[in-house]
């Protein structure tokens, strides 16, 4: 924790970052220095046990440090008062005791107590976070206290870790260097952002080569870079919300917001990949409003949603999962990485990686290259053609062919030995300055104390580089609690907490129209604790109807034990048999049992414009099967594939 974290160091109390020690010393020379320029290794200052005072903390093994840092205090740093990271983060976690933990969370503090030493006794351990953070205002600072709690365990690059490396390609031979969001984003195309672990001059030679790259094109390759930088600040919600940037998205709200106002621009076309936007986004009748808004929705998917019936202008059927080859998404054993082979095909489909090639292709060619931004973006990371994916999926593998690949069946994977796939404690390895390798962040340590925090939240960094985006409110550095903005604390109208989950009967939107699924699971459960539903005189399998402050949805009641009182937990639903030819009447099947009718955008994640999908409030009361609703096996016989012809695959533009 003292010298492979970031904790020790000394926070200047003005800027809220840690001193370097040439703040300090403006003469200091760090021995950690790369001489050639290239790689960064800062130094920073810490109080040191050894001198009882102020020094600097060069980057170097525990061993060979020349200091021995105080995790936890406060010193004087040039006449200012000045806290370290340690201390910033103990006075945040000070009033938590387990008395007022248990308090908060509903929970029982000796039960808190017993899990807490089983976690810190065990020889292993690591928090993995999931996605339950994800879907609520704590999504930026969960994680950053599961680290914390890790960190401070040495539960780091170690077996049963979350924070651990695979496979060779972190075995680097140079200081770690990491660029964010580089595998998902556009930046990189266009000369914006910074590289963590290179030296300034270093970053700036790389990014000032890809301008020179789009010169030799023809372009101007410092407009494009300054076209792309504006396009993303005027990005909705990204002035507020700069996480965005590492999924080149928009917020949520803020995005349906200007559809519907117009404020500060209304986007009017819509390329949707994804599925059934109601059953997946909230809330659903305010994404509708806006929808019902667009001059013209395109959606590819495998078949139609709800989406697809109530806003859809043009539909493109793509295949299913299980319909194509691919090896984007491999199937990960352990160190093997399993291709994906078509298991059936039915209809008439396309690939959804062809679907939006073809359509950038088209659009080039209609508009003419000379007035498209970059008329070659499309093709990454699409393809012209089925066979061209499997091409270059097959180049991936090592394989010379597709088929080359499938004709050996017990050889359909990459493998990667053991021996380099699983390697503890990687930090620890001597690199090419003599160094331990570290970590790829700006300290080489792991950041507890998050820098990156607030230098995103002032100017974009590392996205932006080598412009400023305007600043926004800091975002924390450290894990702090928020009680969430709808909270049954203080909720008289609204009672009851809900949240959500995923169920191994279906991911996200998908599988509803499945007849077999559907079987199993014809309807969403309303988990309910016995104590809640006696008070509203709920018994089990009953229906009952929830309600927000946005709207309506119903579930069935699954009384248990498993969850505690005062909490709901159900599954987001949508019912494809509503708008089915056998029904009497139609509805788009989004409302009846739809949970992100409910829930909220209003309120969101500082950092990544997170919305509440979960930990929002609620009522209940006791209620009856909504209309066209099926529960039954037999009821889902239309949902059975008629297929009357061998199906047959056409590029469809």
């Amino acid at each position: 924790m003292k010298y492979w974290t970031n904790i020790p160091c000394l926070i200047n109390p003005e800027t809220k970052l840690p001193y370097r020690a040439e703040e300090v010393w403006p003469d200091y020379v760090n021995p950690a220095a790369d001489a050639a320029g290239v790689y960064d290794t800062p130094a920073y200052v810490c109080f040191d046990a050894r001198t009882n005072s102020v020094q600097p903390l060069p980057f170097s093994a525990p061993e060979a440090s020349p200091v021995d840092p105080v995790p936890f205090t406060t010193a004087n740093v040039n006449g200012v008062e000045a806290k370290t990271a340690g201390q910033i983060y103990w006075e945040e976690a000070d009033p938590w005791t387990l008395d007022a933990a248990a308090k908060t969370c509903w929970l029982d503090a000796d039960r808190i107590k017993e899990a807490l030493d089983l976690y810190i006794s065990a020889d292993f351990g690591g928090v993995s976070g999931g996605v339950f953070s994800d879907h609520q205002e704590c999504s930026s600072t969960a994680p950053l206290g599961m680290l914390a709690i890790d960190a401070l365990l040495g539960r780091i690059e170690t077996p049963l870790s979350a924070f651990q490396n695979h496979g060779p390609a972190s075995l680097t031979a140079d200081r770690p260097t990491a660029r964010l969001g580089e595998a998902s984003t556009s930046f990189a195309r266009y000369g914006l952002g910074w590289t963590t672990g290179f030296t300034k001059e270093e970053n700036d030679r790389k990014l000032d080569k890809v301008v020179e790259g789009w010169n030799e094109k023809g372009r101007d390759g410092e407009q494009m870079r300054r076209y792309f930088f504006q396009s993303r600040c005027d990005t909705l919600g990204a002035n507020a919300h700069k996480g965005i940037h590492q999924w080149q998205t928009c917020a949520p709200k803020e995005l349906r917001q200007a559809i519907t106002t117009g404020e500060p621009y209304r986007p009017r076309v819509m390329y949707e990949m994804s599925g059934n936007k109601y059953a997946v986004m909230g809330p659903s009748l305010q994404w509708k409003d806006a929808f019902d808004q667009q001059d013209f929705v395109i959606q590819q998917y495998p078949n139609m949603t709800s989406f697809t019936i109530q806003s859809v202008d043009l539909f493109l059927p793509t295949t299913e999962w299980l319909e194509y080859d691919s090896y984007e998404a491999p199937g990960t054993h352990f160190n093997r990485h399993y291709a994906r082979c078509a298991v059936t095909h039915l209809g008439e489909t396309v690939n959804p990686f062809v679907s939006p090639y073809q359509v950038g292709k088209s659009v080039v060619e209609h508009l003419g290259a000379e007035n498209c931004f970059d008329p070659d973006a499309f093709k990454q990371p699409f393809f012209e053609s089925a066979e061209a994916a499997r091409a270059a999926w097959a180049e991936q593998m090592g394989r010379s062919s597709w088929d080359e690949m499938l004709s050996d069946i017990d050889k359909r994977y990459t493998e990667v030995p053991l021996s380099q796939y699983m390697v503890y404690k990687q930090y620890e390895g001597i690199v090419s300055d003599g160094l331990p390798r570290g970590f790829a962040t700006m300290s080489r340590k792991v950041e507890v104390y998050s820098e990156a925090m607030l230098r995103l939240a002032r100017t974009g960094f590392p996205y932006m580089y080598p412009y400023e985006q305007p600043s926004c409110d800091d975002y924390s550095p450290i894990c702090v609690f928020k009680e969430p903005t709808e909270s049954p604390l203080t909720d008289t109208e609204y009672p009851l907490v809900i949240t959500t989950g995923r169920l191994p009967h279906f991911h996200h939107g998908t599988m509803r129209h499945a007849p077999f699924i559907r079987e199993l699971m014809p309807v969403p459960e309303l988990r309910i604790n016995p104590k809640t539903a006696a008070e509203y005189g709920i018994e089990h399998l009953d229906w009952v109807k929830i309600t927000s402050r946005r709207g309506s949805s119903h579930a069935r009641a699954y009384l248990t034990e498993g969850i505690a009182p005062g909490v709901l937990i159900t599954e987001r639903f949508w019912n494809p048999e509503c708008f089915d030819d056998t029904q009497s009447s139609i509805t788009p099947g989004f409302e009846e049992c739809g949970y992100n009718v409910m829930s909220a955008d209003e309120f969101q994640n500082p950092v990544f414009a997170t919305n509440s999908y979960r930990a929002f409030t609620v009522k209940i009361e006791k209620s009856t099967r909504p209309e066209r609703i099926w529960i039954e096996s037999e009821q889902f016989a239309p949902f059975m594939p008629a297929l009357r012809d061998e199906p047959v695959t056409k590029e469809v533009f």
